[in-house]
């Protein structure tokens, strides 16, 4: 059995000032128990940065990554919202910018996921044919 728990934030400054504009994508969770904490998770990027500015200094590299589901507005669902899972990897290094820890990382998810790039799937398709011809 799978246990999932949602993390309820604070609404951010940026989720507050396009809330005044009315074109905000933050979920709101009616009867919150807690009123600062009655929005769900849009995005995992802001929980990997606060981890790395809590986490500043120690030793560098700091490898952070999150596999978790966040809530997104869905005017067909149900509820008017839906969870989708998301992968978030953050990479902070003394010396490089990390780009291809993280690329790395990418290409390994998309390999076990079993997920095609495009031209590699037209090239699949071409080869495909070609050995059926």
């Amino acid at each position: 059995t799978e246990h999932v728990v949602y993390r309820c934030e604070q609404l951010s400054a940026f989720d507050a000032a396009a809330a005044a504009r009315g074109d905000s994508a933050a979920v709101h969770v009616s009867g919150a128990a807690v009123r600062k904490y009655e929005v769900v998770r849009t995005t995992l990027l802001p929980g990997l940065l606060k981890t790395l500015l809590h986490n500043v200094g120690r030793a560098k590299p700091l490898r952070l990554f999150e596999l978790n589901d966040v809530v997104l507005r869905d005017a067909a669902a149900e509820t008017g919202a839906r969870n989708v899972r998301r992968a978030c990897a953050l990479y902070a290094g003394a010396q490089s910018c990390g780009f291809e820890y993280v690329h790395g990382l990418a290409d390994r998810l998309m390999e076990v996921l079993d997920v095609l790039l495009v031209d590699a799937k037209r090239r699949r398709v071409a080869a495909a044919h070609a050995a059926a011809a």
